[in-house]
């Protein structure tokens, strides 16, 4: 009878843990696949300098202008500054399992990229901080090749501080 109850208790602690994970993680992540919620403008020197850098045409995209592939959100990395996060809307500019993801920092005068990642699957936006900022996770692949980094800001810039692949 002990162990039953023992049993049932693992499972209902497990069970609980599991859900209160994906509840933190759905409101400080980012997937590949959904639209943001929350959106927010992309200041135009952010749009022109990722314009220079992704070719629509040669994606194959339908948009014309890069504006109509991009979407961005407001996050949190530190409370004394501004950052958004953006991300392709348009799949036409991402791989078969993941796309780019840039994080900028914006003031009333300039912006200032952060963070990028060429290709990933989603960003995860970590209470544990370094240096006043929050760390990022971001993570993909494919079938049994998943991975998953952690990025640590060390004052300057962020740094890639963990690594873990399946």
């Amino acid at each position: 009878m002990k162990n039953k109850i023992y049993l049932l208790l693992q499972f209902l602690f497990i069970l609980i843990v599991a859900s209160y994970d994906g509840v933190a993680f759905a409101e400080n992540a980012f997937s590949i696949e959904e639209p943001l919620e929350h959106q927010t403008t992309i200041p135009a020197s952010i749009l022109s300098e990722l314009g220079k850098k992704i070719d629509l045409k040669q994606n194959g995209c339908t948009e014309n202008e890069i504006h109509e592939t991009l979407e961005a959100t407001k996050i949190n990395l530190t409370p004394s500054l501004n950052h958004i996060l953006v991300k392709p809307k348009a799949f036409c500019i991402c791989g078969a399992n993941y796309c780019p993801v840039w994080i900028y920092q914006i003031s009333k005068k300039t912006t200032k990229l952060v963070w990028s990642s060429p290709g990933t699957s989603y960003v995860q936006i970590l209470d544990k901080k370094n240096r006043r900022y929050k760390q990022i996770r971001e993570g993909g692949g494919t079938a049994g090749h998943d991975y998953q980094a952690t990025w640590t800001w060390n004052g300057k810039k962020y740094i890639q501080t963990k690594t873990a692949q399946e």
